[in-house]
């Protein structure tokens, strides 16, 4: 019966790839053959117009009379894929493989095997299972040998598959591998030039970023790698021109995420707000979103709320150390000793979280508890914290030895923060510190030095401590004149 079923499959596959054979009107309508045909013809109408569920209906109903009935465990698969039911379309596919075994030495099983390899890794790269999508294509490749456009669709698939799994040196090789094969479609050029960006060759990444939005202007993944470099150079505005680009052809949370966070670092706050609440109302236990909103309604005088929304927080995960570094900085300015305790509470949930303890040292400089800040921030830098984070100890731990007339130990930290300010607007009030320092301990000529920086540095905003620095000058002035004070070495 089973070599039966098989030569009508035979007969099947020839009467669809060359359409010479129909059923013929004359055979009796009980015969099985003819019903399985009819079955299988309404369902492929049905199919044509997108009534796949009665597709699907027909289909099974021609495989329950003729279960080797390739074509049609075939179509359902496709009908399956359509609808999104990525099981069922995995199972038919590989059904219709097995079926399809015993005519793989034929030109016309041969064809369809390769279709259906190449169906069956593609719903197992949407299911992710990446090791199956990688054996189907290997058998597809197999199947084509010779065939470079084959060869160049399985490499950049193989590139797209790396790429999802961070492993950057192999997605380059396969991008590469696929190009060569004459592949030049805007993805396995955009794939190219991320997985140099992340490789560390980012110019050379940024040229095949170029091409591939120079080919398709909303090639999502090439808008956002290429966003990602500009923000990183702080061409915030091209940043987000890309990543609006991106987010109106997919926007999904991490992009929108990302847009607004490149708004807020444009001081588009409103912009910014925008998003981030869009992103809490599709989902509200999205605590980027959640701090974000927090942090900009703080900035932008809603501070209560704000507080409100991290407190809220916290009593629902009370050991995340981060919501608390987060309150705790909301509340620095106007409740420093709340500050202190949640600083303080969250590094003791993550002791080797330096920016923890530099925050415990920023409020104890609010609280004018100098010594302890001191120390504390000595112990936050001997952590090695990174330079963006350094910042902030340095800053804090200079004014407290300048609050505790330790002008000699002052004086290196003030100078650490020149070297390091990226804030032109605070490079005066910075000059005019270390400039007193310099004359408290009486090394005149260095003050003298510093007040004249600060003089050409200083703005209207400054104009307090350039009243004082006029003052000092001439008095400065008369004791170098004298001989007096401390001489550099």
């Amino acid at each position: 019966m089973r070599s039966i079923a098989k030569a009508f499959s035979v007969w099947v596959l020839i009467w669809m790839m060359v359409g010479l054979v129909s059923v013929s009107a004359q055979k009796r309508p009980t015969d099985p053959a003819v019903r399985v045909a009819e079955l299988f013809d309404s369902g492929q109408n049905a199919h044509e117009k997108g009534d796949l569920d009665n597709a699907i209906r027909l289909y099974s109903e021609a495989l329950a009379l003729d279960e080797l009935f390739w074509q049609a465990e075939y179509q359902r698969a496709l009908a399956w894929r359509s609808l999104k039911r990525m099981a069922e379309a995995g199972k038919g596919m590989a059904k219709t493989i097995e079926l399809l075994a015993d005519f793989e030495e034929t030109t016309e099983g041969r064809v369809m095997l390769q279709r259906a390899w190449q169906a069956l890794a593609e719903i197992q790269y949407v299911q992710k299972d990446y090791a199956g999508t990688e054996q189907s294509y290997q058998k597809l490749v197999k199947l084509s040998a010779g065939d470079r456009a084959m060869t160049a669709r399985w490499q950049s698939t193989l590139a797209d598959l790396y790429l999802q799994q961070g492993q950057m040196a192999e997605c380059l090789k396969a991008a590469v591998g696929a190009m060569e094969n004459g592949d030049r479609s805007p993805r396995t050029l955009a794939i190219r030039g991320i997985a140099l960006c992340q490789t560390g060759d980012k110019e050379q990444g940024l040229k095949w970023l170029d091409e591939s939005i120079g080919l398709d202007p909303e090639e999502v993944i090439a808008r956002r790698q290429r966003a990602e470099i500009y923000l990183e150079r702080r061409d915030l505005k091209a940043g987000i021109a890309d990543l609006q680009v991106a987010v109106k052809r997919q926007p999904d949370p991490q992009t929108r995420l990302r847009l607004a966070w490149a708004y807020g670092a444009d001081r588009q706050n409103g912009a910014a707000l925008e998003i981030y609440r869009q992103v809490l109302k599709d989902d509200p236990s999205n605590n980027e979103a959640r701090l974000a909103v927090a942090a900009l309604t703080i900035e932008s005088g809603s501070s209560e709320e704000a507080i409100a929304q991290l407190e809220g927080l916290i009593r629902a995960e009370e050991k995340r150390a981060d919501l608390r570094s987060q309150l705790a900085e909301l509340l620095i300015r106007n409740q420093p000793e709340r500050a202190l305790e949640q600083y303080l509470i969250a590094a003791k949930l993550e002791p080797g979280r330096v920016s923890h303890r530099i925050g415990v040292g920023s409020a104890l400089v609010r609280l004018r508890r100098m010594a302890e800040a001191v120390g504390v921030l000595r112990t936050a830098l001997d952590m090695k914290p990174g330079e963006d984070i350094a910042y902030y100890a340095h800053t804090n731990l200079g004014t407290a030895l300048f609050e505790l007339n330790d002008f000699a130990a002052a004086i290196p930290e003030f100078n650490w923060i020149l070297e390091h300010q990226t804030d032109e607007k605070r490079i005066p009030i910075t000059l005019y510190f270390l400039g007193i320092c310099y004359d408290r301990i009486g090394e005149y000529e260095e003050a003298l030095k510093i007040y004249e920086q600060f003089m050409l540095k200083a703005t209207s905003a400054n104009q307090l401590e350039i009243e004082k620095v006029n003052l000092r000058l001439p008095v400065i002035r008369k004791q170098i004149k004298d001989g007096k004070g401390k001489r550099k070495r």
